[in-house]
């Protein structure tokens, strides 16, 4: 009996340390030039499943892509995403979310919108997530904005310069 608890215990550490370890890590250092930024973000998004589905959208092209996911920027884009979806999840209870990047004008621009509660009346409160948004961006001279979406939701539009990288 005790035998048998020790091997089923060194099976569940064994599937840790070789899954949950590796997503973890990839989740904290996202190889956005090996995933790409559509492979990461899926990642990143079914890390919600099955409570949430997340959608990507990519739209930039292969050279705009390559510049991003080698630079600051993919990082950026990367974390202020995380949260993003974070606060669906938390705060907006949502269902899905479609996650879209684009670029025109030598920007980025992110967009994520959410079938969630949506938007109280009044300012937004701004809390610890805001703040790691606001980091994130303003690192490479972007910024970030929250609205109410169309119907019910929530809409998050951020802007990235490719020449923050």
């Amino acid at each position: 009996e005790v035998g048998k608890r020790i091997g089923s215990l060194a099976e569940e550490v064994e599937k840790i340390r070789t899954d949950d370890v590796r997503v973890a890590a990839r989740l904290l250092n996202p190889d956005l030039r090996t995933f790409g930024l559509t492979g990461a973000f899926n990642e990143l998004g079914a890390t919600y499943s099955p409570a949430m589905e997340v959608e990507v959208n990519n739209a930039l092209s292969t050279e705009t892509e390559f510049v991003v996911g080698n630079s600051v920027v993919g990082i950026s884009l990367f974390r202020t995403t995380e949260q993003a979806l974070l606060n669906s999840a938390v705060h907006g209870n949502a269902t899905r979310v479609k996650v879209t990047l684009a670029s025109e004008n030598n920007d980025v621009h992110l967009t994520i919108t959410d079938n969630g509660f949506g938007l109280s009346a009044g300012p937004i409160l701004r809390g610890k997530g805001s703040l790691l948004m606001d980091s994130a961006t303003q690192a490479v001279g972007g910024n970030w904005s929250l609205g109410a979406a169309e119907g019910k939701g929530a809409i998050l539009t951020a802007h990235f310069p490719l020449n923050g990288s």
